[in-house]
């Protein structure tokens, strides 16, 4: 009885991190690498939250879809409290809700201040979305625009036809399949032994995140034709949130606010 008092105390400890000034450190997982945009801001928030908070919070950045999981998984995981923080692309959750594929609408958004209006106007029902998956929103990074990795030109309408194309949503899957030879969904950090094989020799994608990936080395041309600025989302369990005390909850939202509002990455 005594030793499994003190087991359940010991689980107690581990549940209730951030109490009485203990320092808590949460897990911070992206299936993009630490190289790109998503990954720099997850980077940055962390300095942000260790900033804030005075060392006492440390978020530890797990980049390159290393905790095992996808954009897609990752929603899940955060719900059910096995990683504490997720940094997901909104597209790829558009199986949980059609509102996750807002942002990548097919040119909807031309400028980074349309998307960024766009997102602020949806905020509402993004933080909605998250709270009833027993997450907390905490911010929104909008990528620069989609364009078109390809291996060869897009110089005309036979070139965009001969297109094996990789997209990062139903909808992209959707409208490009009506204009290459062929169009699949394909989470990013599975992409490269395709690219390889030749199964794809084209990528939608920003050039950012065509960049993580050296991209160039499969596909050496891209397009940039504004197609979609997407989003990505950073949210926290609501019981890693819950476990927080106050100071600890306004240094994540001061870090947020710092991250998301464009001051971070560049």
């Amino acid at each position: 009885m005594i030793i499994s008092r003190a087991l359940a105390a010991v689980a107690l400890m581990f549940a209730l991190p951030a109490v009485a000034g203990a320092q808590v450190t949460l897990d911070l997982i992206n299936e993009y690498p630490a190289t790109a945009i998503s990954g720099e801001a997850d980077t940055y928030f962390a300095a942000a939250v260790k900033r804030h908070s005075g060392e006492r919070i440390i978020i530890r950045p797990i980049p390159d879809a290393k905790s095992g999981l996808r954009s897609r998984e990752q929603l899940q995981a955060v719900s059910e409290n096995r990683f504490a923080l997720a940094d997901s692309v909104g597209g790829t959750l558009g199986d949980e809700s059609p509102l996750f594929l807002l942002s990548s609408l097919p040119f909807v958004t031309s400028t980074l201040a349309d998307a960024r209006a766009l997102s602020e106007l949806a905020r509402p029902l993004y933080e909605q979305a998250f709270a009833q998956r027993k997450q907390k929103l905490l911010f929104m990074l909008p990528w620069p625009p989609s364009g078109i990795w390809s291996a060869a030109p897009l110089d005309g309408i036979a070139a965009l036809k001969a297109l094996k194309i990789r997209t990062y949503d139903n909808t992209g899957t959707e409208v490009l399949a009506r204009a290459a030879a062929h169009a699949a969904m394909v989470s990013f950090s599975d992409l490269n032994p395709q690219l390889e094989s030749g199964a794809f020799n084209a990528v939608l994608s920003s050039g950012d995140g065509g960049a993580g990936r050296q991209m160039w080395k499969y596909l050496r041309h891209f397009s940039a034709i504004n197609y979609a600025v997407p989003l990505s989302f950073v949210s926290i369990s609501r019981a890693a949130w819950d476990a927080l005390d106050d100071a600890g909850r306004a240094a994540l939202t001061a870090a947020a606010r710092e991250t998301g509002s464009g001051s971070g990455p560049r």
